[in-house]
């Protein structure tokens, strides 16, 4: 009888010990290094989500105008949450453009960030979110999803 209570004691013990799973908002949290290629715009960036459901980032933008490669640089910060439907939306809500170039030459930032404000800010994404502890894929269904990685 000892032997038997015994054991049902390092099982139960077990069992109230383990790890319980960490829901994907836990799993989101903290820095991640991401990626997304839409047609010839590409984005590459780090973006640190945050408990309060804010983030923060810095990306780099390539892309082409008029023929020219364009890279734009900047940090910003954006709100996220996960809807009831399990997916995440994200929306930027500020973006600081710190550089660009056209052509390879220096384009002023004053020329460039109200095109960020008028087209970037403040518009909802929602994406599916596979998450894993090393690897995060979102899709928003466009045909460009944004992988990142720890």
């Amino acid at each position: 009888m000892k032997r038997l209570s015994f054991a049902m004691l390092v099982a139960v013990s077990a069992c109230a010990s383990a790890p319980k799973p960490q829901t994907p908002a836990e799993m989101l949290l903290g820095q991640w290094s991401c990626e997304v290629t839409n047609g010839d715009l590409t984005t590459k960036g780090d973006v640190t989500y945050l408990p309060d459901g804010k983030a923060t980032l810095k990306a780099t933008v390539a892309l082409a105008v008029a023929g020219q490669a364009a890279v734009i640089e900047g940090a910003g910060e954006s709100r996220w949450a996960f809807q009831a439907d399990g997916r995440l939306q994200e929306t930027l809500t500020s973006l600081t453009v710190g550089s660009g170039t056209l052509g390879g030459k220096p384009v002023p930032t004053a020329m460039i960030q109200p095109m960020i404000n008028n087209n970037l800010l403040n518009k909802a994404t929602t994406s599916t979110a596979d998450i894993t502890p090393r690897k995060m894929v979102l899709d928003a269904g466009d045909g460009a999803p944004k992988t990142c990685t720890r």
